[in-house]
């Protein structure tokens, strides 16, 4: 369920900043939607149902499901259940599975929508109650002295979008039961047939808790950071088109690995040229400066500044109807008190579409001085399945995806990924360590509509 600005209820996929500086910091109420991802957290399952009123809309809903939690058993007289909530979804060893469906979560609630005959006003109201059958604790660390703990939790907030000839108007406002505010307010701007502005600001008290919320935001969860964004669109020609952003940011209560109230700034450029229906060029440049605890021989803590910045260029290329090829470059540095480091990607797309099989194949190198400069290449990936890795060390990485329509009923994906690496002659730790310098993975899926 997605409605306002998803501070409160937010269900769907967004990939936060990146090039397109625009649309990208504006969400849209798209209502009840069925949960069509892989992945095992952030969604309700029960029963919803939109009542609409002609210009107003009202939606009840309940779920109730089991999630994953740590649990601590009390010696105390009450004998009550510790969870620390598990947001992973992942269930691959035992102390992962031991926590699996550990905690039983009921949500409730609801939301109002009300829009203009004109339709360019669009006021909403959301009430969200959830419960636990176990009290919920925070994970060990003083830098989560402000997160959720307790057996229960509401959330209510209000949203508004106004159109107002070229301008659009958006914002939320949220409260949690432990007092905590946040808010988002942003504007869509055209200034002309060639340039257009974005404006997001926003502000979440570190007490603010939204366990289903997902709004524009520099942290994985809308709490603890204060912020203004800028964002720009200017198409210089009808091929050429040029986006920049800068986002200004600030934590005021203690992160991982950071100790102290802190901020940061983050600014892209990128360039899109279409030389013609068959040939496109972008490049983009990004950079961003934070503060960090200092690695120190003693106990003592003070804050300093560490730099990433990251370069991409990529060329795609048409050679038919059905045939494409896409080349890829990207290099990245870290800075920190004088250290400099390094990592770069480079990658190799070869590609078919066709109303019966798609495929593609990707041959890339790669090599980083350390973890600081992994490198993020996206994946082709099975049906609701999404693929971001990231590499480190030096190696090669290629991989193989196809799907076939073998009916118009049955469809058949499958996908082989295969990694080298040059520098080392064991791969990950733990279970997943892996004797040898290779490691690959296959997946099939098969789908069957009717």
């Amino acid at each position: 369920m997605q409605y306002g600005q998803g501070l409160v209820m937010s269900g769907g996929f967004f990939l936060g900043k990146g090039s397109e500086t625009i649309l990208a910091v504006r969400r849209n109420s798209t209502g009840i939607r069925p949960y069509s991802s892989v992945l095992e957290t952030g969604y309700f399952r029960g029963t919803a149902l939109t009542l609409d009123l002609n210009r107003v809309e009202f939606t009840p809903f309940f779920s109730r499901k089991y999630i994953d939690g740590s649990i601590q058993l009390t010696d105390s007289a009450s004998n009550d259940d510790l969870a620390t909530l598990r947001y992973t979804g992942l269930h691959r060893t035992a102390t992962e599975l031991a926590a699996r469906k550990t905690v039983l979560e009921t949500a409730y609630g609801l939301n109002a929508n009300y829009q203009s005959l004109n339709k360019n006003l669009h006021v909403g109201a959301n009430l969200l109650r959830l419960e636990f059958d176990k009290t919920v604790l925070p994970a060990k660390g003083f830098y989560n002295f402000y997160d959720f703990k307790g057996e229960a939790n509401s959330n209510y907030s209000l949203y508004y979008s106004y159109f107002l000839k070229n301008i659009s108007l958006f914002g939320e406002a949220a409260t949690s039961l432990s007092g905590g505010k946040g808010i988002v307010q942003g504007a869509l701007v055209s200034l002309g047939s060639r340039v257009d502005v974005s404006m997001m600001y926003r502000n979440y008290a570190p007490n603010l808790h939204t366990h289903y919320g997902n709004s524009f935001g520099e942290n994985y969860k809308n709490s603890n950071e204060k912020g203004f964004y800028w964002g720009i669109k200017i198409r210089l020609t009808n091929k050429t088109e040029l986006n920049a952003f800068y986002d200004l940011y600030m934590f005021p209560w203690l992160k991982y690995r950071v100790s102290a109230p802190s901020s940061g700034a983050e600014q892209m450029l990128a360039i899109r040229h279409k030389f013609n229906k068959k040939a496109l060029f972008m490049a983009q440049f990004r950079t961003e400066t934070k503060e960090m605890d200092a690695e120190t021989a003693n106990e003592e803590k003070y804050l300093i500044s560490h730099t990433r910045q990251f370069f991409m260029a990529q060329f795609e290329y048409k050679i038919d109807r059905h045939f494409y090829l896409k080349s890829r470059f990207q290099q990245s540095s870290y800075s920190k008190e004088g250290f400099v480091s390094h990592g770069s990607m480079i990658a190799q797309d070869f590609g078919y579409d066709g109303r019966t099989v798609d495929f593609s194949l990707r041959c890339s190198l790669f090599d980083t001085d350390d973890f600081e400069n992994r490198q993020y290449m996206y994946e082709k990936d099975v049906l609701y399945s999404f693929s971001f890795p990231f590499f480190t060390g030096k190696g090669m990485r290629q991989y193989m995806m196809t799907k076939i329509n073998l009916t118009s009923q049955l469809t058949f994906w499958l996908k082989y990924g295969r990694t080298t690496y040059f520098d080392r002659e064991e791969v990950g730790s733990g279970y997943e360590q892996v004797l040898g310098n290779i490691r690959s993975e296959i997946k099939l899926q098969l789908r069957y509509t009717f």
